[in-house]
């Protein structure tokens, strides 16, 4: 959060979705809902995750990151595919997807 060549706004959204995360408040609450609460907490994590791997500057995640690039390219490309293809997703294509992602053989 230091990086002043990171855009405000981006920083400002990082910290809102993670005051978000951190609270005990919630949208859809766990405690009356069960696991459709959890719903909320997904989009937002999956919200995260899109605006740290597709939208800030690669050079400056990379920079930062300590793990193993393909993992965030992993990532990334989940997240990619998720947002172009979310009307025709069930959990069967989701977790085919992955496994083709993470075997290295998933082609655009």
């Amino acid at each position: 959060m230091k990086d002043n060549e990171i855009d405000i706004t981006y920083k400002g959204k990082i910290m809102l979705i993670l005051s978000y995360i951190i609270l005990p408040l919630d949208i859809i609450p766990e405690a009356l809902l069960g696991p459709i609460g959890y719903i909320d907490d997904l989009y937002i994590g999956l919200y995260f995750l899109n605006i740290i791997l597709n939208e800030l500057p690669k050079e400056k995640i990379y920079a930062y990151w300590k793990g193993d690039i393909k993992t965030l390219n992993n990532i990334s490309e989940i997240i990619e595919f998720l947002k172009s293809n979310y009307e025709k997703l069930n959990s069967k294509n989701i977790s085919k997807l992955i496994s083709k992602i993470l075997k290295g053989k998933y082609n655009k």
